[in-house]
């Protein structure tokens, strides 16, 4: 009679959209070459919220108890519960083991990974944190209800670092049955994917595939780890049999612990040997070596004498014969002797030269290898530095690297070769220590139709554009609906010399007068504002709280405008006394503190009037020249224009860098203005707009 074998498809769904290092994810299958009945399948499904090291050694230290559990423990043919009860045991004993020397602490709240056995006809799991889970059990009407098995799995309210897998969860699967388990990330667009319809309807291997294919050609930018396991039967040979059918004989409760722990210790004495592997003893010495090379070379001189005394045989014999009294003393055993002496002598000298120039060749061969392991620590160093975010020591590490490695030899083709691979490992570390970000194409507006009316001033509020040209023009620029419309001109002359502006209006400045202008219509209107003689120069203006500050570079002073009424009153003193530095000031932006840029390439910060201790990171290639700078008290970043490199670099406000933006389109970069809900970057480049995405 024909039987139907139980068997698993299993088919993962992997996709890095993300472009960053941000999280780890992954399905790990441990399982043998060949499948034999009753051979479990383990699976390890990851998804931690961190990429730091201590994370990918704790994975390390699992797989490998995972794969030793799994050698050992597959001979257990039944009660699957006590073989899984055994592979938790080794997998929480390995994170114990792990924990107790190393000296990072992990932080439990980002691990989400679960173990999952494969059997026969059962599936066993444990696990902490939580995945997107959805098993699907076929009824007897051959309809599906649905399950969160992950979800039924009981988690402590702590984690126990000595076992953090505390609990676990084995059952039957049938036939038809369906589990889909993966990353988090599932759980939000699961209706998108049709995961239910999909897995219901398509074999396993086809509905992974759609899945897969919809998330590399959707919308979301994320990494994506997933597996779909479908419990079918398939047909099995049966053979006709004579034999009679004898009753096996019923195993007592403990007997499959007793088998489980046989196989364990027959399966760690045959790795014994591989463990500790015989020495090897069939290389020769090198006195061995020098007693075969003058073996041959005696047999090779032997050779050559008694061809030539075969040759003149018979006149030696008819020599002596004739005048036997004058025959030499030095006979022919005499001579092969002389001979083997010379020989002998020539390859003991020779030999020795040969054995000195390899012990020098050894000893400087060793020096290099030294030399090249000692730059190759350094690199390694570095990238470990840069998954710690200690960019400092890791740009340290790369110049002391890459000084080493100006000096090291390379001659010979094989050594240049091992150098210019260490060169482009410290490059890619270079390139990641520059945070460089190069955008093709980026989305432009073109406010003006002559280039020589170039954008003086810019600013944004609800999502309009607000730019100001040299020849005093103004537009709006409709982000939203994408279009570019003039603003009617104020009744002053000039340039437009600052654009400022709030959530509740947007201030001009022209030819020294102040226009205000509604965000929800066109119209201009003057306000008050009347600076005395002390303000000598307006080189910045920046309204923050409803004062206005003023930037005066000529007298090194920032003033702050009150409000008064619909304008502003007389102009304070912001600074307790003039500063020469700001005498180099090219613009200002105000969070809780106010920041001035030099237009050397520096900024000064200030907090009640009083300079701070502060400063921004060094970075490749040097800042030289800023034009423009913005910031705000609701964002973490600071965003600069640097003319002189053609760049816009976005820093954090501890003064790291975040982010190096380069784009073909940048020519002369110069205003720039962010709207931080959006997310966009606005920069003016004589008379376009370039837009840039806010890390």
């Amino acid at each position: 009679m024909s039987e139907l074998d139980r068997h698993y498809r299993l088919a993962e769904i992997e996709v890095t959209a993300s472009g960053r290092l941000e999280r780890i994810v992954g399905v790990f299958r441990y399982e043998s070459d060949v499948r034999r009945a009753h051979t479990p399948i383990v699976l390890l499904l990851v998804d931690i919220a961190s990429t730091l090291y201590v994370y990918e050694q704790l994975l390390d230290a699992l797989n490998v108890a995972a794969e030793q559990a799994r050698h050992q423990l597959a001979g257990v043919e039944s009660d699957p519960m006590a073989r899984f009860e055994k592979l938790v045991q080794r997998l929480n004993e390995a994170v114990a083991r792990f924990l107790e020397h190393e000296p990072t602490a992990i932080t439990w709240n980002r691990v989400n990974l679960y173990a999952v056995e494969l059997s026969e006809s059962h599936i066993c799991l444990t696990g902490i944190g939580h995945l997107c889970s959805l098993f699907l059990q076929k009824q007897p009407d051959q309809h599906y209800r649905a399950f969160d098995l992950f979800g039924s799995l009981e988690q402590p309210e702590t984690i126990d670092p000595n076992k953090p897998f505390t609990s676990l969860i084995c059952g039957d699967l049938h036939p038809g049955d369906i589990l889909f388990a993966g990353t988090r990330n599932f759980e939000s667009i699961r209706e998108e994917l049709r995961l239910v319809e999909r897995l219901k309807t398509l074999p396993a291997v086809s509905a992974a595939l759609e899945i897969q294919q919809d998330l590399e050609h959707g919308d979301v930018r994320d990494d994506f780890s997933g597996l779909i396991i479908a419990q079918v039967e398939l047909p099995a040979r049966s053979e006709a049999s004579t034999e009679p059918v004898t009753e096996p004989l019923k195993e007592s409760s403990t007997e499959s612990v007793k088998k489980m722990e046989r196989s364990v210790r027959a399966t760690e004495a045959a790795l014994a040997p591989a463990l500790t592997p015989l020495p090897h003893t069939t290389e020769q010495t090198w006195k061995e070596r020098f007693q075969n090379i003058f073996d041959e070379g005696a047999r090779r001189v032997h050779a050559v004498l008694k061809r030539r005394h075969d040759h003149d045989l018979l006149s030696l014999n008819n020599l002596r014969g004739m005048n036997a009294g004058y025959q030499s003393k030095i006979t022919r055993q005499h001579t092969i002797k002389i001979a083997l002496g010379i020989a002998g002598i020539l390859m003991i000298v020779g030999g020795i030269f040969w054995y000195q120039a390899m012990r020098r060749n050894a000893a400087e061969q060793a020096l290099w290898n030294a030399s090249y392991d000692q730059i190759l620590d350094r690199e390694h160093r570095a990238e470990a530095d840069l998954v710690y975010q200690n960019e400092a020591d890791a740009r340290s590490l790369v110049q002391e690297g890459e000084h080493m490695l100006a000096s090291l030899d390379g001659t010979s083709a094989t050594r240049q070769a091992a150098k210019a691979k260490l060169a482009d490992l410290f490059n890619a570390v270079e390139q990641h220590l520059r945070h460089i970000n190069a955008v093709d194409n980026p989305v432009s507006f073109t406010v003006s139709t002559t280039s020589d009316d170039t954008i003086d001033a810019l600013t944004v509020s609800h999502q309009h554009i607000y730019a100001g040209t040299a020849q005093g023009h103004l537009f709006d620029v409709d982000v939203s609906a994408n279009s570019i419309a003039p603003l009617p001109a104020t009744s002053a002359n000039g340039s437009i010399q600052a654009i400022t502006g709030d959530a509740t209006r947007v201030l001009i400045l022209q030819n020294n007068h102040l226009f205000a202008l509604t965000p929800a219509g066109a119209a201009l209107s003057e306000v008050a504002f009347v600076p005395s003689s002390r303000v000598s120069s307006t080189t910045a203006l920046q309204l923050y709280t409803g004062k206005l500050y003023l930037l005066d570079a000529i007298s090194g002073m920032i003033w702050k405008f009150p409000a008064h009424g619909t304008g502003f009153g007389k102009e304070q003193a912001y600074l307790k006394q003039p500063m020469a530095e700001l005498q180099q000031a090219a613009d200002l932006a105000i969070d809780s503190n106010v920041y001035v840029a030099l237009n050397q390439g520096s900024l000064l910060r200030f907090l009640s009037g009083n300079p701070q201790t502060w400063k921004l990171q060094s970075i490749d290639p040097p800042l030289t020249s800023i034009a423009h700078l913005w910031t705000d008290l609701n964002s973490t970043r600071i965003v600069v224009t640097d003319p002189a490199n053609r760049r816009v670099l976005v820093f954090n406000k501890d003064g790291s860098l975040n982010e190096q933006i380069t784009s073909n389109n940048l020519q002369h970069p110069n205003n720039v203005t962010v709207d931080p809900t959006a997310k966009k970057i606005y920069v003016s480049d004589t008379n376009h707009i370039l837009v840039f995405d806010l890390p």
